[in-house]
């Protein structure tokens, strides 16, 4: 997700993720630029502070049918809400928090034009260049196909 230089923004929403578009999301991956510097674009990658206080807001079906107490879903909405970026970084670099296992979910389809990316409150990027987000997300297709 690239960002432009210079913003003072707390919030970044994802472009339209076509090849995502319909497919049942089970895990997503963060990274940092100590990880990974540039991203395809060739924008630089968030840096360790960003990835510290940048949170995830995904925007999807609820993918249960029916909750413990017989209520039909109520379809779309903010059902993952505030996820630390932190809890999705797996690679141990020996400066980020890191995790063991992939951030796991129940397989969801995401409506990413209105999911998004937050900052902490009072918190801003500091780019003076343009740089991204970079995230390694876990499917599984129409067809049955698991791809990442």
């Amino acid at each position: 997700m690239p960002v432009i230089a210079g913003t003072t923004l707390a919030q970044f929403k994802f472009p339209t993720q076509d090849f995502l578009r319909q497919k049942y999301i089970i895990s997503i991956e963060a990274f940092s630029a100590v990880d990974v510097p540039f991203a395809p674009s060739g924008n630089a990658v968030i840096t360790s502070a960003n990835l510290k206080n940048a949170f995830l807001q995904l925007y999807g079906q609820n993918p249960e049918a029916v909750d413990a107490q017989g209520i039909k879903s109520s379809g779309d909405g903010t059902w993952m809400d505030n996820i630390p970026l932190v809890a999705m970084h797996r690679t141990f670099n020996g400066t980020d928090p890191a995790v063991r296992d992939l951030y796991g979910m129940v397989p969801r389809t995401i409506i990413w034009e209105k999911s998004f990316v937050n900052l902490a409150n009072g918190q801003t990027l500091g780019n003076d260049a343009a740089i991204s987000f970079l995230f390694l997300v876990g499917y599984i297709g129409n067809a049955g196909d698991s791809k990442g």
